[in-house]
């Protein structure tokens, strides 16, 4: 079931119109969001809605994997780029546990103490971030965050998000890491 949204529903030149700036900011993600939260939640309500009445639930699965059609698009583009915002919610903590690295880098004692802190986010919230999210250069130096949607058709969304965003979460990675796998 396709639910249809009206003519002011087009998520995608929204974004394709974002994409014009090469980089995305994490403000205009979070605007593209807001605005598209209503049509969200109504597309998700509808094929909740179709799963529970549907004689075979499995005909709507690959719908909800947004691999089949507009609104699967949708969904997975927008849950994406909500993922991507739970994300960049650390990067105020990841500031203030670098400061607080920096201070005590000397003692071994206190680093331990500072990876055991961590250990959550580094070893399990935030493991893949830096192979899910970044583009290297040839140079192996971090480009920018990239999110991509793949589709059935062949054809994916890329959408670029300005690294500055996340620098904290950059730092805060590549010195947990340095410390906590080796």
């Amino acid at each position: 079931m396709q639910v249809k949204l009206g003519t002011e529903f087009n998520p995608f030149i929204d974004i394709e119109k974002l994409k014009e700036y090469l980089l995305i900011s994490m403000p205009k993600v979070e605007w593209w969001l807001l605005k598209y939260y209503n049509s969200y939640k109504r597309i998700r309500t509808a094929k909740a809605e179709e799963l529970r009445f549907s004689k075979n639930p499995l005909n709507s699965l690959p719908l909800l994997s947004g691999v089949q059609n507009n609104n699967g698009k949708f969904i997975s583009l927008y849950q994406a780029l909500d993922a991507l915002t739970e994300l960049y919610k650390y990067e105020t903590y990841f500031k203030e546990e670098i400061n607080v690295f920096n201070k005590l880098k000397k003692d071994k004692l206190t680093i331990d103490s500072w990876i055991k802190r961590n250990e959550k986010l580094g070893s399990d919230t935030f493991v893949c971030f830096l192979v899910d999210y970044l583009d290297y250069d040839e140079d192996e130096k971090v480009k920018h965050l990239n999110i991509f949607i793949p589709h059935s058709n062949g054809k994916e969304i890329n959408i670029s998000i300005d690294r500055a965003y996340f620098q904290n979460t950059i730092t805060f990675l590549e010195t947990f890491n340095s410390y906590y796998w080796t």
